[in-house]
């Protein structure tokens, strides 16, 4: 969702914001397949994560509370994306569902959530998530 969604976007706003979302949904296919450390590659160094800050807590966080880091399988499905670029930042508002894919289908949801994503590129010229926020939720290092 750009400002004034009425107004065309210039071509680098719709590049920003589109490879912003195809690197949220990258993280959740990584995810998905249990690829901890390809999804900690998709955050910057500092980055926080919920209440976490940096690489090495986030793939701590991940690591004991995600289905990834119990080996479980799971789809993520992102959807309601909205995007929001002013100069080299993408912000993104996204609605997150998750399914543990266990048992017999259809699934049911185990996890519905609002999740906020700030992007920006990082000295390799990618972007990374600088910062990932889930109001209302707590980590659970069970």
């Amino acid at each position: 969702m750009f400002k004034d969604p009425g107004r065309l976007p210039e071509v680098a706003e719709l590049a920003l914001s589109s490879a912003a979302q195809l690197v949220i949904t990258e993280l959740n296919a990584r995810l998905d397949r249990c690829d901890i450390e390809g999804a900690v590659d998709l955050y910057a160094d500092d980055a926080v994560l919920v209440a976490v800050r940096g690489r090495d807590a986030i793939r701590k966080t991940i690591m004991h509370s995600a289905a990834a880091g119990a080996k479980q399988r799971a789809c993520h499905v992102v959807s309601n994306v909205r995007a929001v670029v002013e100069e080299d930042t993408v912000t993104i508002d996204c609605t997150q569902v998750a399914y543990l894919l266990e048992g017999p289908p259809p699934y049911p949801a185990s996890i519905i959530l609002e999740v906020h994503y700030l992007l920006k590129p990082s000295a390799d010229g990618n972007l990374r998530i600088v910062e990932q926020q889930v109001p209302g939720y707590q980590l659970n290092y069970g």
